[in-house]
Protein backbone atom coordinates (compact mmCIF):
# COMPACT_ATOMS: atom_id res chain seq x y z
CA UNK A 1 0.00 0.00 0.00
CA UNK A 2 1.46 3.22 -1.15
CA UNK A 3 2.67 5.47 2.29
CA UNK A 4 -0.03 8.13 1.41
CA UNK A 5 -2.48 6.00 2.35
CA UNK A 6 -1.45 6.08 5.92
CA UNK A 7 -0.51 8.99 6.66
CA UNK A 8 -3.93 10.24 8.09
CA UNK A 9 -3.68 7.26 10.72
CA UNK A 10 -0.18 8.16 11.61
CA UNK A 11 -1.84 11.91 11.96
CA UNK A 12 -3.83 10.81 14.57
CA UNK A 13 -1.65 9.04 16.32
CA UNK A 14 0.64 12.11 16.71
CA UNK A 15 -2.62 14.08 17.99
CA UNK A 16 -3.61 11.30 20.24
CA UNK A 17 0.03 11.03 21.41
CA UNK A 18 0.53 14.94 22.18
CA UNK A 19 -2.91 15.15 24.30
CA UNK A 20 -2.46 11.92 25.90
CA UNK A 21 0.65 13.57 26.81
CA UNK A 22 -0.41 17.04 28.01
CA UNK A 23 -3.46 15.24 29.86
CA UNK A 24 -0.92 13.11 31.89
CA UNK A 25 1.31 15.96 32.48
CA UNK A 26 -1.30 18.14 33.89
CA UNK A 27 -2.57 15.56 36.49
CA UNK A 28 0.96 15.54 38.50
CA UNK A 29 0.04 19.24 39.23
CA UNK A 30 -3.62 19.40 40.03
CA UNK A 31 -3.13 22.76 41.64
CA UNK A 32 -2.11 25.74 39.80
CA UNK A 33 1.59 26.21 39.41
CA UNK A 34 3.42 29.49 40.57
CA UNK A 35 4.54 31.59 37.14
CA UNK A 36 2.33 32.70 35.73
CA UNK A 37 -0.69 29.85 35.54
CA UNK A 38 -2.39 31.14 39.25
CA UNK A 39 -2.30 34.47 38.08
CA UNK A 40 -4.38 33.65 34.82
CA UNK A 41 -6.39 30.72 36.37
CA UNK A 42 -7.71 32.90 39.52
CA UNK A 43 -8.40 35.32 36.76
CA UNK A 44 -10.31 33.27 34.73
CA UNK A 45 -12.11 31.63 38.10
CA UNK A 46 -13.50 34.99 39.11
CA UNK A 47 -14.90 36.01 35.45
CA UNK A 48 -16.61 32.30 35.28
CA UNK A 49 -18.30 33.23 38.65
CA UNK A 50 -19.50 36.65 37.72
CA UNK A 51 -19.61 36.78 34.11
CA UNK A 52 -17.25 39.97 34.65
CA UNK A 53 -15.65 39.09 30.86
CA UNK A 54 -16.04 43.11 30.78
CA UNK A 55 -13.73 43.68 34.01
CA UNK A 56 -11.09 40.94 34.55
CA UNK A 57 -10.34 40.85 38.33
CA UNK A 58 -7.55 39.17 40.47
CA UNK A 59 -9.59 39.88 43.97
CA UNK A 60 -13.20 39.74 43.74
CA UNK A 61 -12.76 41.19 47.00
CA UNK A 62 -9.84 43.71 47.69
CA UNK A 63 -9.30 44.10 50.95
CA UNK A 64 -6.04 46.15 50.95
CA UNK A 65 -5.59 49.64 49.24
CA UNK A 66 -2.78 48.33 46.55
CA UNK A 67 -1.45 50.69 43.42
CA UNK A 68 -2.63 49.31 39.87
CA UNK A 69 1.25 48.87 38.82
CA UNK A 70 1.24 46.28 41.40
CA UNK A 71 -0.22 43.87 38.67
CA UNK A 72 0.34 40.69 41.42
CA UNK A 73 -2.28 41.76 43.95
CA UNK A 74 -4.16 44.92 41.96
CA UNK A 75 -7.65 44.84 41.68
CA UNK A 76 -8.77 45.10 37.97
CA UNK A 77 -5.99 42.85 36.27
CA UNK A 78 -4.82 44.34 33.01
CA UNK A 79 -1.96 43.00 32.76
CA UNK A 80 -2.56 40.69 30.33
CA UNK A 81 -5.18 41.43 27.30
CA UNK A 82 -8.29 39.20 28.04
CA UNK A 83 -8.75 36.14 25.56
CA UNK A 84 -6.70 33.83 27.27
CA UNK A 85 -8.90 34.28 30.76
CA UNK A 86 -12.05 34.63 28.89
CA UNK A 87 -11.32 31.10 27.41
CA UNK A 88 -10.31 29.66 30.53
CA UNK A 89 -13.29 31.13 31.91
CA UNK A 90 -15.54 29.45 29.48
CA UNK A 91 -13.85 25.88 30.42
CA UNK A 92 -14.40 26.50 34.13
CA UNK A 93 -17.86 27.01 33.63
CA UNK A 94 -18.34 24.21 31.47
CA UNK A 95 -16.05 21.72 33.62
CA UNK A 96 -15.63 23.22 36.53
CA UNK A 97 -13.34 25.27 39.13
CA UNK A 98 -10.05 22.48 38.92
CA UNK A 99 -6.55 23.04 36.97
CA UNK A 100 -7.91 20.89 34.90
CA UNK A 101 -9.81 23.02 33.04
CA UNK A 102 -7.73 26.12 33.48
CA UNK A 103 -5.25 23.99 31.41
CA UNK A 104 -7.32 22.05 28.69
CA UNK A 105 -7.82 25.26 25.91
CA UNK A 106 -4.08 24.98 25.88
CA UNK A 107 -3.93 21.49 25.81
CA UNK A 108 -6.15 21.16 22.97
CA UNK A 109 -4.43 24.12 20.89
CA UNK A 110 -1.17 22.76 21.28
CA UNK A 111 -2.22 18.93 19.97
CA UNK A 112 -4.59 20.73 17.30
CA UNK A 113 -0.87 22.74 16.48
CA UNK A 114 0.55 19.04 15.42
CA UNK A 115 -2.06 19.15 12.89
CA UNK A 116 -1.56 22.47 11.52
CA UNK A 117 1.82 21.67 11.33
CA UNK A 118 1.27 18.99 9.05
CA UNK A 119 -0.48 20.73 7.12
CA UNK A 120 1.72 23.42 6.00
CA UNK A 121 4.51 20.85 5.62
CA UNK A 122 2.30 19.15 3.73
CA UNK A 123 1.35 22.30 1.51
CA UNK A 124 4.86 24.11 0.92
CA UNK A 125 6.51 20.67 1.00
CA UNK A 126 5.16 17.13 0.91
CA UNK A 127 3.82 14.46 3.29
CA UNK A 128 6.98 13.15 4.83
CA UNK A 129 7.92 16.66 5.62
CA UNK A 130 4.16 17.23 7.20
CA UNK A 131 4.40 14.35 8.83
CA UNK A 132 7.89 15.05 10.21
CA UNK A 133 6.85 18.55 11.61
CA UNK A 134 3.88 17.09 13.71
CA UNK A 135 5.96 14.86 15.04
CA UNK A 136 8.40 17.31 16.31
CA UNK A 137 5.57 19.58 17.26
CA UNK A 138 4.17 16.31 19.40
CA UNK A 139 7.40 15.57 20.99
CA UNK A 140 7.95 19.20 21.39
CA UNK A 141 9.22 19.87 25.69
CA UNK A 142 8.59 23.30 26.07
CA UNK A 143 5.15 22.72 24.48
CA UNK A 144 4.42 20.30 26.67
CA UNK A 145 5.64 22.88 29.90
CA UNK A 146 3.78 25.38 28.49
CA UNK A 147 0.36 23.85 27.92
CA UNK A 148 0.12 22.64 31.37
CA UNK A 149 1.51 25.88 33.27
CA UNK A 150 4.72 24.34 34.27
CA UNK A 151 6.52 26.74 33.42
CA UNK A 152 6.55 31.17 33.12
CA UNK A 153 4.64 32.80 30.57
CA UNK A 154 2.16 29.77 30.20
CA UNK A 155 -1.10 29.62 28.52
CA UNK A 156 -0.68 33.10 27.01
CA UNK A 157 1.94 31.95 24.82
CA UNK A 158 0.47 28.72 23.72
CA UNK A 159 -2.43 30.55 22.98
CA UNK A 160 -0.58 33.41 20.68
CA UNK A 161 1.33 30.74 19.19
CA UNK A 162 -2.11 28.78 18.30
CA UNK A 163 -3.79 32.00 16.57
CA UNK A 164 -0.57 32.95 14.88
CA UNK A 165 -0.64 29.65 13.62
CA UNK A 166 -4.01 29.43 12.25
CA UNK A 167 -3.38 32.45 10.83
CA UNK A 168 -0.08 30.98 9.06
CA UNK A 169 -1.98 27.79 7.87
CA UNK A 170 -4.50 30.02 6.09
CA UNK A 171 -2.00 31.60 4.23
CA UNK A 172 -0.23 28.94 3.02
CA UNK A 173 -3.59 26.48 2.97
CA UNK A 174 -6.41 28.48 1.84
CA UNK A 175 -9.58 28.23 2.90
CA UNK A 176 -10.29 28.90 -0.97
CA UNK A 177 -8.75 29.73 -4.27
CA UNK A 178 -9.11 32.50 -6.67
CA UNK A 179 -8.51 36.44 -6.78
CA UNK A 180 -11.72 37.96 -6.57
CA UNK A 181 -13.04 36.66 -3.20
CA UNK A 182 -11.80 38.37 0.05
CA UNK A 183 -12.84 34.72 2.95
CA UNK A 184 -8.90 33.49 3.78
CA UNK A 185 -7.73 37.32 4.19
CA UNK A 186 -10.78 38.17 6.32
CA UNK A 187 -10.18 34.68 8.58
CA UNK A 188 -6.51 35.73 8.83
CA UNK A 189 -7.24 39.34 9.96
CA UNK A 190 -9.24 37.94 12.69
CA UNK A 191 -6.98 35.02 13.67
CA UNK A 192 -4.28 37.83 14.18
CA UNK A 193 -6.96 40.16 16.09
CA UNK A 194 -7.38 37.09 18.45
CA UNK A 195 -3.51 36.95 18.98
CA UNK A 196 -3.20 40.18 19.79
CA UNK A 197 -6.10 40.06 22.09
CA UNK A 198 -3.80 37.55 24.09
CA UNK A 199 -0.12 39.08 24.05
CA UNK A 200 0.62 42.06 21.98
CA UNK A 201 1.76 43.57 18.58
CA UNK A 202 4.18 41.17 17.39
CA UNK A 203 1.08 38.72 16.09
CA UNK A 204 1.77 41.09 12.98
CA UNK A 205 4.27 38.96 11.76
CA UNK A 206 1.41 37.42 9.94
CA UNK A 207 1.34 40.17 7.63
CA UNK A 208 5.28 40.04 6.69
CA UNK A 209 4.41 35.94 5.92
CA UNK A 210 1.30 36.62 3.59
CA UNK A 211 3.31 39.33 2.18
CA UNK A 212 6.21 37.07 0.87
CA UNK A 213 4.07 34.24 0.35
CA UNK A 214 1.85 36.02 -2.13
CA UNK A 215 4.60 38.32 -3.63
CA UNK A 216 4.80 36.81 -7.27
CA UNK A 217 0.73 35.71 -6.98
CA UNK A 218 -0.88 38.90 -6.55
CA UNK A 219 -0.02 42.00 -8.02
CA UNK A 220 1.37 44.96 -6.07
CA UNK A 221 -2.02 46.81 -6.02
CA UNK A 222 -3.64 43.77 -5.28
CA UNK A 223 -1.21 42.42 -2.70
CA UNK A 224 -1.52 46.02 -0.64
CA UNK A 225 -5.10 45.69 -0.67
CA UNK A 226 -5.29 42.14 0.85
CA UNK A 227 -2.92 43.13 3.22
CA UNK A 228 -4.62 46.07 3.94
CA UNK A 229 -8.02 44.38 4.57
CA UNK A 230 -5.95 41.88 7.18
CA UNK A 231 -4.86 44.82 9.13
CA UNK A 232 -8.24 46.43 9.25
CA UNK A 233 -9.77 43.54 10.49
CA UNK A 234 -7.42 42.43 12.71
CA UNK A 235 -7.71 46.90 14.19
CA UNK A 236 -11.94 46.01 14.07
CA UNK A 237 -10.66 42.89 16.71
CA UNK A 238 -8.61 43.73 19.02
CA UNK A 239 -9.03 47.65 19.43
CA UNK A 240 -12.59 47.94 20.93
CA UNK A 241 -11.19 46.28 23.72
CA UNK A 242 -8.26 48.15 24.31
CA UNK A 243 -10.01 51.50 23.73
CA UNK A 244 -12.77 50.33 26.66
CA UNK A 245 -9.99 49.59 28.83
CA UNK A 246 -8.31 52.47 28.39
CA UNK A 247 -11.30 54.64 29.46
CA UNK A 248 -13.00 52.21 32.13
CA UNK A 249 -9.68 51.51 34.03
CA UNK A 250 -7.17 53.68 32.98
CA UNK A 251 -5.35 53.26 36.03
CA UNK A 252 -4.89 50.20 35.46
CA UNK A 253 -4.53 49.87 31.78
CA UNK A 254 -1.77 52.48 31.59
CA UNK A 255 0.18 50.92 34.12
CA UNK A 256 0.00 47.56 32.08
CA UNK A 257 0.92 49.22 28.89
CA UNK A 258 3.76 51.00 30.90
CA UNK A 259 5.32 47.62 31.86
CA UNK A 260 4.80 46.23 28.53
CA UNK A 261 7.38 49.10 27.59
CA UNK A 262 9.45 48.59 30.07
CA UNK A 263 10.72 45.04 28.64
CA UNK A 264 12.58 46.70 26.03
CA UNK A 265 14.65 48.54 27.60
CA UNK A 266 14.60 47.08 31.78
CA UNK A 267 15.59 43.88 33.23
CA UNK A 268 12.85 42.79 34.89
CA UNK A 269 12.31 40.12 37.16
CA UNK A 270 16.42 39.93 36.18
CA UNK A 271 15.34 37.98 33.11
CA UNK A 272 18.40 40.18 31.02
CA UNK A 273 19.82 36.59 29.29
CA UNK A 274 22.22 38.55 27.03
CA UNK A 275 22.10 39.45 23.45
CA UNK A 276 22.41 35.28 22.01
CA UNK A 277 20.62 33.87 25.00
CA UNK A 278 17.57 33.45 22.37
CA UNK A 279 20.11 31.76 19.52
CA UNK A 280 21.32 29.75 22.28
CA UNK A 281 18.31 28.65 23.71
CA UNK A 282 16.51 27.84 20.06
CA UNK A 283 19.34 24.67 19.67
CA UNK A 284 18.47 23.50 23.25
CA UNK A 285 14.91 23.89 22.44
CA UNK A 286 14.99 22.55 18.78
CA UNK A 287 17.99 20.43 18.81
CA UNK A 288 21.33 20.69 16.74
CA UNK A 289 19.16 20.22 13.41
CA UNK A 290 18.24 23.75 14.33
CA UNK A 291 22.03 24.72 13.29
CA UNK A 292 21.06 23.58 9.79
CA UNK A 293 17.81 24.56 9.54
CA UNK A 294 18.81 28.46 10.29
CA UNK A 295 21.48 28.29 7.50
CA UNK A 296 19.32 26.62 4.88
CA UNK A 297 16.42 29.49 5.63
CA UNK A 298 19.22 32.00 5.03
CA UNK A 299 20.81 30.50 2.26
CA UNK A 300 17.09 30.03 0.41
CA UNK A 301 15.56 33.00 1.31
CA UNK A 302 18.49 35.52 0.36
CA UNK A 303 20.65 33.76 -1.98
CA UNK A 304 18.30 31.98 -3.87
CA UNK A 305 15.24 34.33 -3.45
CA UNK A 306 13.05 31.47 -2.55
CA UNK A 307 10.09 33.42 -1.33
CA UNK A 308 8.56 30.09 0.49
CA UNK A 309 11.87 30.13 2.75
CA UNK A 310 11.57 33.92 2.81
CA UNK A 311 7.80 33.31 4.39
CA UNK A 312 8.58 30.67 6.81
CA UNK A 313 12.49 33.01 7.64
CA UNK A 314 9.76 36.03 8.21
CA UNK A 315 8.06 34.10 10.75
CA UNK A 316 11.02 33.07 12.47
CA UNK A 317 14.59 35.63 11.79
CA UNK A 318 12.62 38.87 12.14
CA UNK A 319 11.10 38.25 15.83
CA UNK A 320 14.88 36.62 16.56
CA UNK A 321 16.29 40.00 16.07
CA UNK A 322 13.71 42.10 17.69
CA UNK A 323 13.71 40.13 21.25
CA UNK A 324 17.60 39.90 20.98
CA UNK A 325 17.25 43.73 20.67
CA UNK A 326 15.11 43.78 23.44
CA UNK A 327 16.31 43.55 27.33
CA UNK A 328 13.93 41.52 28.92
CA UNK A 329 14.28 38.12 27.82
CA UNK A 330 12.33 34.72 28.57
CA UNK A 331 12.15 31.97 26.72
CA UNK A 332 8.43 31.72 25.76
CA UNK A 333 8.41 35.09 24.35
CA UNK A 334 9.46 33.34 20.76
CA UNK A 335 7.83 30.32 21.45
CA UNK A 336 5.38 32.06 18.90
CA UNK A 337 7.93 30.66 15.90
CA UNK A 338 8.13 27.00 16.84
CA UNK A 339 5.78 25.77 14.14
CA UNK A 340 7.85 27.62 11.21
CA UNK A 341 10.89 26.41 12.95
CA UNK A 342 10.10 22.73 12.89
CA UNK A 343 8.56 22.54 9.56
CA UNK A 344 12.05 24.15 8.49
CA UNK A 345 14.04 20.94 10.67
CA UNK A 346 11.45 18.67 9.00
CA UNK A 347 12.47 19.67 5.79
CA UNK A 348 16.02 19.43 6.66
CA UNK A 349 15.55 15.75 7.80
CA UNK A 350 13.84 15.15 4.97
CA UNK A 351 16.29 16.21 2.59
CA UNK A 352 19.17 14.91 4.48
CA UNK A 353 17.69 11.47 4.48
CA UNK A 354 17.17 11.72 0.82
CA UNK A 355 20.89 13.01 -0.24
CA UNK A 356 22.23 10.37 2.18
CA UNK A 357 20.05 7.39 0.70
CA UNK A 358 22.70 7.27 -2.58
CA UNK A 359 26.14 7.66 -0.35
CA UNK A 360 25.50 5.78 2.68
CA UNK A 361 24.41 2.21 3.96
CA UNK A 362 20.85 1.96 5.33
CA UNK A 363 21.65 1.34 8.82
CA UNK A 364 24.20 4.24 9.26
CA UNK A 365 21.52 6.42 7.48
CA UNK A 366 18.99 5.43 10.01
CA UNK A 367 21.90 6.29 12.66
CA UNK A 368 22.67 9.63 11.60
CA UNK A 369 18.95 10.47 11.43
CA UNK A 370 18.15 9.35 14.08
CA UNK A 371 21.07 11.11 16.09
CA UNK A 372 18.90 14.52 14.65
CA UNK A 373 15.96 12.99 16.85
CA UNK A 374 18.10 12.65 20.14
CA UNK A 375 17.89 16.25 21.32
CA UNK A 376 13.90 16.58 20.50
CA UNK A 377 13.41 13.09 22.20
CA UNK A 378 15.93 14.42 25.63
CA UNK A 379 13.99 17.80 26.17
CA UNK A 380 10.52 15.63 25.57
CA UNK A 381 12.21 13.07 28.50
CA UNK A 382 12.88 16.28 30.27
CA UNK A 383 9.44 17.60 30.14
CA UNK A 384 7.93 15.19 32.41
CA UNK A 385 9.82 16.70 35.29
CA UNK A 386 10.60 13.08 37.08
CA UNK A 387 12.75 14.57 39.55
CA UNK A 388 10.81 17.19 40.26
CA UNK A 389 8.19 15.01 41.32
CA UNK A 390 8.67 14.01 45.15
CA UNK A 391 9.01 17.66 45.65
CA UNK A 392 5.73 18.47 44.57
CA UNK A 393 3.14 18.78 47.71
CA UNK A 394 -0.42 17.11 46.67
CA UNK A 395 -2.21 20.57 47.04
CA UNK A 396 -0.22 23.66 47.08
CA UNK A 397 -2.79 26.30 49.35
CA UNK A 398 -3.12 27.14 53.00
CA UNK A 399 -4.59 25.50 55.93
CA UNK A 400 -7.76 26.86 57.48
CA UNK A 401 -9.17 26.54 60.46
CA UNK A 402 -12.36 24.50 61.00
CA UNK A 403 -15.92 26.25 60.98
CA UNK A 404 -14.69 29.34 59.44
CA UNK A 405 -16.87 30.75 56.51
CA UNK A 406 -14.58 31.10 53.63
CA UNK A 407 -16.87 34.31 52.07
CA UNK A 408 -15.86 36.24 54.94
CA UNK A 409 -12.30 34.90 55.30
CA UNK A 410 -9.05 37.22 54.31
CA UNK A 411 -5.28 35.16 54.35
CA UNK A 412 -2.74 37.14 55.27
CA UNK A 413 0.80 35.78 55.32
CA UNK A 414 0.09 32.45 53.06
CA UNK A 415 2.82 30.99 50.77
CA UNK A 416 0.04 30.42 47.99
CA UNK A 417 -2.44 33.03 48.47
CA UNK A 418 -3.63 32.82 44.45
CA UNK A 419 -4.71 29.11 45.42
CA UNK A 420 -6.18 29.78 48.57
CA UNK A 421 -8.90 32.08 46.72
CA UNK A 422 -8.79 29.65 43.60
CA UNK A 423 -10.16 26.37 45.68
CA UNK A 424 -10.67 27.70 49.38
CA UNK A 425 -12.44 30.75 47.44
CA UNK A 426 -11.49 33.16 50.60
CA UNK A 427 -12.78 36.16 50.23
CA UNK A 428 -8.80 37.31 49.89
CA UNK A 429 -5.55 35.61 50.74
CA UNK A 430 -2.37 38.26 50.35
CA UNK A 431 1.04 36.90 50.64
CA UNK A 432 2.02 39.56 53.08
CA UNK A 433 1.40 40.91 56.02
CA UNK A 434 -0.38 44.33 57.12
CA UNK A 435 0.22 46.64 60.09
CA UNK A 436 -1.28 45.71 62.97
CA UNK A 437 -3.93 48.95 62.48
CA UNK A 438 -4.85 47.84 59.61
CA UNK A 439 -5.61 44.19 60.59
CA UNK A 440 -7.42 45.37 63.87
CA UNK A 441 -9.79 47.56 60.86
CA UNK A 442 -10.31 44.66 58.72
CA UNK A 443 -11.64 42.28 61.84
CA UNK A 444 -14.54 44.77 62.03
CA UNK A 445 -15.69 42.96 58.74
CA UNK A 446 -13.86 39.79 58.22
CA UNK A 447 -12.29 37.18 59.78
CA UNK A 448 -8.99 37.37 59.37
CA UNK A 449 -6.13 34.51 59.31
CA UNK A 450 -2.37 35.73 60.09
CA UNK A 451 -0.11 32.98 59.27
CA UNK A 452 3.20 33.45 60.83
Amino acid sequence: MPFHRYRYWVLAALFTLSLLTKLGLSHTTPYLNDWDERFHGLVAKHIAADNSFAAPRLYRHPVLDVPAADWARAHHWMHKPPLTTWLMAGSIKLFGVSAFAVRLPSILMASIGVVLCYLIGNRLFNVRVGLLAALLFALHGLTNLLATGKVPTDHVDVYFMFFILVACTLVFVPLQRGRGMYLNELAIGALTGLAILVKWLPAYIVLGVYFLHHFRGYSMAQLILRVGLITVISLLVWVPWHLYAYTTFPEAYLAAQQHNVDHIAVSLGDHRNGVGYFFRKSVYLYGEVWLLSIGLLLYRSFLRKDLTFAALACWVIVPLLFFSAVTTKMQGYLYFTTPAILVVSAYVIHALARTLRTVVPGGLRAVVIGLLFLSPLIRWYESFQFGAMAERPAFKYSTLPAGLDPATTVVFGSSSPYNDMFYLDVAASYDLVPEERVLDSLRQRYTVVVLR
